[in-house]
């Protein structure tokens, strides 16, 4: 029985071919875009499931904070029996250079030993147990190693970096996945942190360490973070509001809880951007299935005698709709694997304009088969609606030549209704995404990003600014020159400041006399640093407005907060990410800045790029010159909704087209169905205007209607979406306008189409069809 299924499937496929075609065309887009939503998914869903002891491991960090103090983990050492390992991890970039003159600059992480019993990351050479033992020993990636040593053995070679310390690498590892939260390239010996920095780091007033707990399998989380709470009672900082709370959060919840580890430095996601993918991918599946329905359903009148046939030979209603439903599978097979092979070809072309790397996604071992079975139960499922539909046929009016199919007119308004309102919806998304992400962009920060080069320097570099900046001063194509310990966007240390009882966890940013004119930075009060005053680079400090009202400094001029003597005041410039509002920031006056910044001239950024590369290759023959634009580092905190923006733009774009396959399709349906009734309406009189009328009022009742359904469902969804913004737009009733424009117009296309095409019916050959 099921082979004669099949040969009807290949006979029904020959038949109305430009129909059939069309339906595949719908299906094959439709799964396209729900084949890379998939993928997205699964690959933000996979995000640190890879680690064995995924299940328990656990960070410890203060609520809405990724960071702590290092010292914790060294008070909680051998105090609690249901904490198994204790790893720390501290992210900084490097620069570095080997004995063979090679210099780079590197993404690397201190960490405990533990690391590697804790974590699965897999040593390729070296022995995990004892490779970040030693004081300044480092393990490197496998790629890393490449890069630096090439074809020799990485054992046992030694990497020198910018301060000159003296690295050994003792082990390789594999390249950290892509869904990992941890980012580095590799990872270096706590003690090597410990013996610089002492005093500095490893204290429990600076907030800047990650801790990673390991508990023993019975373990409860929530009973061993409250013994943790009481045993770092006097390290926990005091906000005036009582002291800071502690929390043990899951592994495999920290890469989509970006606002309660914020400034942990770690790669996020959004929880709610999955959720948007996968309620886009659902509504793509009704615009494929009711694109299906619609066409099958409008066709279903030529299918009349074949049925009552088969009907006639025996063939019972559920027979004919499994027919119907063999058919529609089949159909959706074949598009699917035609999508799969165009996803295979084009993949490279896809991550690119997505901006997401789908490659280490697709898992084709799993992906594969379970979209091949999707595909066949949506089909299948499309088939259902058509099948019973014919299944009613009556035999013998169908062989008497009447017309014993009901018409379902009805049905296919209401599923053009929904076509059109997830289409409207979509639009109206997209047109908002768009109009925040160039609202972001373009907002006024407080300071000026543009034109801004900035690069890391190395040791000999850091050691010879002033001959640097001698050999760069006076060339037109260079402005100001300043150096900070940090970039502005990037990871700012923090910790609390104040007098016991009223804590402020404030960032910490150091930087020279020049930055603030450098960036355009207003001060509101007080004077700027001064290269001409010693007692500026050892206690000034200059605080922002956020940090003068969490203080309550009305006149903060000469008042001291903790080790620092307040200059001035300066206003709340976005140093981190509109994400988020402007936090208490104090700025250090230092000279030991390790981030240089430079002005360029606009227009002249090529020749800028190569006179600093001279300037610095002159002063240190082996740096490695990497550079970057800052607002380009900037645009890096709106990757997500970038490339959320970038998403809905395509998939709007491909549920616009499949939309339109269905129309079209619909359109030549209507042209067939209603040939003689024009014919004989001109022959009466009907003008052109009239026709035009007649054939378009029913559609615009149906965008009209659609785009209503779609206004305050878009409104409300997208109205939270802004909500994660610190600044935002409004959401603008221009939107909504603009979208019904775009779909009354097309709509429009379709029904010029469809009039031109009556119009060159020859009406005595149609009246003759009477």
């Amino acid at each position: 029985m099921f082979s004669h299924y099949i040969r009807s499937f290949f006979i029904h496929l020959k038949k109305n071919r430009f129909f059939n075609a069309l339906n595949l065309l719908g299906f094959a887009a439709g799964f396209l875009l729900l084949t890379l939503i998939s993928a997205f998914v699964y690959q933000e869903t996979a995000f640190d499931r890879f680690h064995k002891n995924a299940d328990r491991i656990y960070r410890l960090h203060p609520v809405g904070y990724g960071v702590t103090p290092a010292c914790f983990a060294d008070k909680l050492a051998g105090k609690l029996p249901e904490i198994r390992r204790l790893v720390r991890l501290s992210t900084v970039d490097l620069p570095i250079r080997t004995k063979d003159t090679r210099s780079a600059t590197i993404k690397i992480s201190y960490t405990d030993p533990a690391i590697f019993e804790a974590f699965s990351f897999p040593i390729l050479s070296g022995r995990p147990e004892n490779a970040l033992k030693s004081p300044f020993s480092i393990v490197v990636t496998e790629s890393l190693a490449r890069r630096l040593f090439g074809d020799s053995p990485p054992i046992g070679q030694t990497i020198q970096t910018a301060d000159t310390a003296v690295l050994t690498v003792t082990g390789v590892m594999k390249d950290l996945p892509y869904v990992s939260h941890i980012r580095t390239q590799a990872f270096v010996s706590m003690e090597t942190l410990r013996l610089k920095e002492e005093n500095q780091t490893f204290g429990c007033g600076s907030w800047s360490m990650l801790t990673y707990i390991e508990l023993d399998e019975p373990a409860d989380p929530g009973s061993v973070a409250a013994k943790i709470n009481e045993l770092l009672e006097a390290f926990r900082m005091d906000t005036g509001d009582g002291k800071v709370r502690l929390v043990l959060e899951p592994l495999a919840d920290l890469y989509f809880n970006g606002e309660g580890n914020r400034y942990d430095g770690s790669v996020h996601g959004s929880r709610q951007t999955v959720m948007l993918y996968l309620a886009v991918s659902l509504l793509i599946l009704f615009i494929v299935v009711i694109n299906y329905i619609n066409l099958s359903t409008a066709l279903a009148g030529n299918r009349i005698r074949e049925t009552a046939i088969r009907k006639v030979h025996g063939a019972s209603r559920r027979q004919v709709v499994i027919q119907v439903m063999v058919e529609a599978a089949g159909m959706a097979l074949i598009a699917f694997l035609g999508a799969w092979i165009l996803i295979e070809l084009l993949l490279p072309q896809l991550s690119g304009l997505l901006n997401i790397p789908l490659d280490g996604a697709f898992n084709r071992g799993l992906l594969l088969p379970a979209c091949l079975i999707g595909a066949g139960v949506l089909g299948a499922a499309s088939g259902l609606v058509p099948g019973l539909l014919l299944s009613k046929t009556e035999a013998s009016s169908a062989l008497k030549d009447d017309t014993p199919l009901r018409s379902r007119g009805g049905l296919r308004k209401v599923l053009l209704v929904f076509q059109v309102m997830i289409v409207a919806g979509l639009l109206n998304a997209t047109c908002l995404i768009s109009s925040q992400m160039a609202y972001v962009l373009k907002l006024d920060l407080g300071f000026r990003p543009e034109q801004v080069l900035s690069f890391r320097m190395d040791g000999a570099l850091s050691n010879k600014k002033d001959l640097l900046k001698r050999r760069l001063a006076g060339r037109p194509e260079i402005g100001a020159i300043a150096f900070s310990d940090d970039l502005i966007g990037g990871g700012f240390g923090q910790a609390p400041i104040g007098n016991e009882g009223n804590k402020t966890l404030c960032y910490f940013l150091s930087v020279d006399p020049d930055y603030l004119p450098l960036y355009g930075i207003e001060l509101t009060r007080g004077r700027n640093f001064s290269w001409d005053n010693p007692a500026d680079f050892a206690d000034g400090c200059l605080i922002n407005e956020a940090a003068r009202e969490a203080f309550g400094l009305d006149a903060p001029e000469d008042k001291m907060l903790d080790k620092y003597r307040v200059l001035g005041v300066v206003s709340n410039f976005n140093f981190i990410s509109l994400h988020q509002a402007v936090g208490p920031l104090i700025i250090h006056c230092s000279r030991d800045g390790q981030v240089a910044q430079v002005r360029v001239a606009a227009g002249q950024e090529d020749k800028a790029v190569s006179l600093i590369r001279q300037a610095c290759l002159g002063i240190s023959p082996d740096y490695d010159f990497n550079y970057t634009f800052l607002q380009e580092d900037l645009r890096g905190h709106y990757r997500a909704e970038i490339n959320l923006r970038n998403s809905f733009r395509f998939y709007a774009l491909i549920a616009f087209l499949i939309a339109l396959l269905g129309l079209f399709g619909l359109t030549l349906f209507v042209i067939r169905k209603r040939t003689r009734e024009m014919a004989i309406r001109r022959l009466y009189g009907a003008n052109t205007g009239q026709a035009f009328r007649l054939l378009t009022g029913e559609q615009l009742a149906i965008v009209l209607t659609a785009n209503l359904l779609a206004l305050p469902v878009s409104w409300w969804l997208m109205d939270k979406w802004l909500d994660h913004f610190q600044y935002r737009i409004g959401v603008d009733a221009a939107v909504f306008v603009k979208t019904l424009g775009i779909t009354l117009f097309f709509n429009f296309l379709a029904a010029s189409f469809l009039l031109f095409r009556l119009g060159r019916v020859n009406l005595v050959e149609s009246l003759r069809q009477l």
